[in-house]
């Protein structure tokens, strides 16, 4: 009896984890999901190690494969073109699904970030470049070895991404789906321009405001006038930003003006 009621207790307490799991994976972002083995975790662990992950109180548990589903207003398929998404679970269960978004474009890690309605961006503001090649043998991903070889970086470093030439363009809110900022006056467009400065203009050609700015990682401030501003992603032709004093974020799109 003593064995029989032992064994009742594992199936129950099994089931309880695995419905969590599956909890966690039932969410509107992701299409579907595919649990990776235990060679694919041990590969997986190695090269999340400078994030902190495994110590003596906290190990990965499980690794997905994620197949998921981006905002196409923000991303299209030419930026996720060599993009591979999964997800980790930790152990204790002390966090939710935490997901990743491998570029081996550049051969970079990102954080990914699930917005309250449920959303998916890429936090690519920030990537740590590593050593890439030993996912190739992890074949549940099935991720090509030349990929993996072209973008090997021996390296292990974190790089915030740089305020590249095609950001110093006309960008303009999107005020309809994403509601534009509480904050009126940056309902204009916003011009970025390579001496470092900061134009807001409205549709009539006048000058709004004109500042000074200054951009490290996800921060961007205007100096003068002390607005300071969160990136969450950013595309060739569109950046999702937040005022640091309002909740959402707010898409801008790159325009010709």
């Amino acid at each position: 009896m003593r064995y029989i009621l032992a064994f009742i207790f594992f199936i129950v307490l099994f089931s309880c984890n695995n419905k969590s799991t599956d909890k966690e994976l039932d969410r509107a972002f992701i299409n579907s999901y595919s649990e990776l083995d235990e060679n694919c975790i041990d590969i997986i662990d190695e090269f999340l190690k400078p994030y902190d992950f495994d110590s003596d109180a906290l190990t990965i548990d499980k690794v997905f494969r994620l197949d998921v589903s981006v905002d196409t207003t923000i991303y299209s398929k030419y930026d996720l073109s060599y993009n591979y998404f999964i997800g980790v679970k930790l152990k204790p269960d002390l966090y939710d699904l935490i997901v990743f978004d491998v570029d081996l474009k550049i051969g970079a890690v990102s954080l990914c970030q699930i917005l309250p309605n449920d959303e998916l961006i890429i936090n690519n503001m920030d990537y740590l470049f590593t050593d890439l090649t030993p996912l190739s043998n992890c074949t549940d991903l099935k991720i090509p070895d030349t990929l993996t070889q072209s973008t090997s970086n021996q390296n292990i470093m974190f790089r915030n991404r740089v305020w590249r030439n095609t950001t110093y363009r006309y960008w303009e809110p999107d005020t309809i789906k994403q509601s534009g900022f509480k904050d009126k006056i940056l309902n204009n467009i916003w011009i970025f321009t390579p001496e470092k400065k900061f134009i807001l203009m409205n549709q009539q050609n006048d000058t709004l405001l004109v500042d000074d700015f200054e951009q490290n990682g996800y921060d961007l401030k205007l100096i003068e006038s002390g607005y300071k501003f969160e990136i969450g992603t950013q595309t060739r032709t569109n950046m999702l930003i937040k005022n640091r004093k309002e909740k959402k974020y707010v898409l801008l799109s790159r325009i010709n003006y």
